[in-house]
């Protein structure tokens, strides 16, 4: 009964955002940053043209960075919120099924749109990419496409989370661009003073450790150690130390992903509507 529900606040969830076109748009966002990256992420060595999977990929982590977030965080801040100011969360509740159902069934919904305008998006530039270059190191760039989905998927929850602490539209739209701003952008500045100020003396573990407490730093590194080119050019495999794997970083994002739906279901569960 309980996964019956589920589906169904799932397939409301997905219905609505399919009715406001966020998954054809989003979809095209994708399939256009990854042709572009594709073909222009050469043009600083004076190349133009699709280089492979491998480029594309090591091309494609940085701004990924910058878009997959912002839309999980836009997909998901008014879930809670935004249903209690229109008036419909009550009416949702009323019905036989608890606070924790309505909100993975939410989760469920919008990780689906989520995964879907990534997978047509990004599959649609592989294709090409495919055509063009050939099917060498495929398997990096299908990685990079599902740990994409995962770091939307961390920021959806965090989503969730603000939405369900919430008690206005605008403070979650408010929280939504602080948390995409810090993690973003500011962590990796304080992480970089940090190491400046003690010289170099935290450590690589310690190194390691700080960079998993930010999400898009572990997706970042779960997609560059995969290829070589990019851990001896980057100087990889003396920052990060053998024992910290890419299943490390997946299993980070992983964490990030369950503490704040975790976090959504307990403040939700104790809010009154």
């Amino acid at each position: 009964m309980a996964i019956r529900i589920l589906l169904r606040v799932a397939e409301k969830e997905f219905l609505n955002a399919r009715r406001d076109t966020r998954i054809i748009a989003i979809s095209i966002i994708f399939t256009l940053l990854a042709l572009g990256i594709a073909y222009f992420g050469s043009a600083p060595t004076g190349m133009l043209g699709v280089r492979g999977f491998d480029v594309t990929v090591a091309s494609l982590v940085s701004l990924s960075i910058f878009i997959v977030p912002l839309v999980a965080l836009l997909l998901g801040y008014d879930a809670i919120v935004g249903e209690d100011e229109m008036g419909t969360l009550g009416l949702l509740l009323s019905f036989p099924v608890t606070r924790a159902e309505v909100l993975m069934g939410k989760f469920i919904g919008l990780s689906t749109i989520l995964f879907l305008s990534t997978a047509m998006g990004y599959g649609l530039a592989g294709i090409v990419i495919a055509l063009a270059a050939g099917i060498e190191e495929l398997g990096s760039y299908l990685v990079f496409i599902a740990t994409s989905v995962l770091l939307g998927m961390v920021f959806l929850s965090l989503a969730l989370f603000l939405s369900a602490i919430s008690g206005q539209k605008s403070r979650a739209v408010f929280g939504a661009i602080s948390i995409w701003i810090f993690f973003v952008i500011i962590y990796d500045l304080i992480l970089l003073g940090l190491m400046i100020f003690t010289k170099g003396a935290l450590g690589t573990k310690v190194f390691s450790l700080l960079l998993m407490l930010n999400p898009t730093d572990a997706f970042r590194l779960l997609n560059l150690l995969g290829l070589e080119v990019m851990r001896t050019s980057l100087g990889l495999a003396t920052l990060i130390p053998e024992a910290y794997s890419s299943m490390v970083f997946a299993l980070a994002l992983a964490v990030w992903v369950i503490a704040p739906l975790l976090g959504a279901i307990v403040v939700f569960r104790k809010r009154d509507y």
